[in-house]
């Protein structure tokens, strides 16, 4: 198929340079080890909640054959990274520089030079067609790992605490083995569209050596989880964090009742005993909360109780591109509903987006399902959430974003799992 790409050419003139590509549905395996990228700030730049700003960074280098995602958990005190720009419009196979960043605020403030304002994974991938897709073999990891003296920002109570450390970038094993868990609101909130709320949820502890990774798709009508928050300076992937809020962006005006399920996050483990410990506490625990759906232009609100849910994710995957079926005009800042092409989503997968493939008039935050079904369940992609930094128009035709899909395996007894490695 073809389309065209829309890229910020010049971030600081806003040059939107536009090109026709040709692009497949492309099947990868992913490397059984990744590794993490600082992203750190390489200017001095004042910040308004709810109002995107791209952030010079010091430059990332990914080397071909690699994608990249932002690791979860807001990363500084004024807000999280929920994007990056290449320099150049580059396939997977080449090499790539990363040069800004995008930023979501969620208080006003100043992101100074030297800051961490976020964290990226990147993931050495194998790119095949369809029907080679049984040949593609893992690839080889070299990583390229810094050690960077930065600045931690976090808040303490009312006070801000920039704590210079150095940061020492680190890969990981990936076993490709997670749970699902269900973020639930505690409190009662009313919405605005475009004005982000922390709300907070029911306490979610991430256990040592796991990562948290939100579930593309299954949320609210009316809103989406950006990022997940956890109190206090900003913690190691080998340490014990406890989720308490989620940032949630509403598209529309709408009330979020304490009960309700906002956000869905898969929560990973990095190494085999991190898994253990992070499935023993949960193997007896279930949750109820309540799922909102919209039925018939009304908002309707239904118990479900989720009990303990692990699978195994392939290491095989395929992109999808998000393409526009129709001409959007989108005001900065302001979340806009997409029409796109449909996208087959098939029983038994889930879905992520891939960083770094942004339109020049905005980012896609979350995709929306024709109808709400189980992952169980085929479902059909036909609109996109698209939030943009500046005023801008997105074409028919434009492609706005990629989604990576993993086929995933239900752990039915996670129990056995858990002897079989003690």
């Amino acid at each position: 198929m073809r389309c065209t790409v829309a890229m910020l050419k010049d971030v600081g003139k806003r040059v939107v340079e536009r090109s026709q590509i040709s692009f497949r549905n492309a099947v990868f395996k992913s490397a059984d080890q990744a590794y993490w990228k600082v992203l750190v700030s390489e200017e001095n730049r004042k910040v308004r909640k709810d109002k995107l700003e791209f952030i010079k960074i010091r430059k990332v280098r990914l080397p071909p054959k690699s994608t990249v995602a932002p690791l979860s958990i807001i990363r500084h005190a004024f807000g999280t990274t929920v994007d990056v720009l290449s320099t150049e419009l580059k396939k997977i196979e080449e090499t790539r520089e990363i040069g800004h960043a995008i930023f979501y605020p969620i208080e006003d403030g100043v992101v100074e030079k030297g800051d961490v304002i976020g964290v990226i994974k990147v993931y050495p991938v194998n790119v095949g067609s369809v029907d080679t897709a049984e040949y593609i073999r893992s690839p080889e990891i070299k990583p390229n790992l810094d050690e960077i003296q930065a600045n931690m920002v976090y808040r303490d109570g009312k006070s801000i605490i920039r704590n210079p450390v150095k940061v020492k970038e680190a890969w990981y094993s990936r076993w490709n083995l997670g749970e699902w868990r269900m973020l639930i609101s505690e409190e009662d909130v009313k919405l605005i569209p475009g004005n982000s709320k922390l709300i907070k949820v029911r306490n979610i502890e991430i256990p040592p050596n796991s990562i948290p990774v939100p579930l593309y798709g299954y949320r609210p009508p009316f809103g989406t989880v950006l990022d997940i928050f956890s109190p206090g300076r900003p913690r190691k992937i080998e340490e014990r964090k406890i989720i308490t809020h989620a940032l949630f962006v509403p598209f529309e005006e709408a009330e979020i009742k304490s009960g309700d399920v906002i956000g869905v996050i898969n929560v990973y483990s990095v190494a085999v005993g991190g898994m253990v410990e992070s499935i023993a506490p949960f193997l007896t625990v279930s949750e109820t909360g309540n799922v909102v759906l919209r039925e018939n232009g009304k908002l309707i609100r239904i118990e479900f109780e989720h009990r303990p849910f692990f699978f195994r994710r392939s290491a095989l995957g395929y992109f999808k591109p998000i393409i526009s079926t129709e001409t959007v005009r989108v005001s900065a800042n302001v979340p806009e509903k997409v029409m796109v092409e449909k996208i087959d989503i098939p029983a038994g997968t889930i879905i992520q987006p891939m960083s770094g493939k942004a339109h020049a008039h905005g980012v896609v935050i979350d995709v929306e399902f024709e109808e709400q079904r189980f992952v169980e369940d085929d479902r059909v992609i036909d609109n996109a959430i698209v939030l943009s930094p500046v005023d801008g128009e997105i074409l028919r035709g434009d492609m706005i974003g990629v989604i990576m899909q993993f086929q995933i395996s239900p752990l039915t007894y996670p129990e056995m799992f858990v002897k079989r490695y003690r």
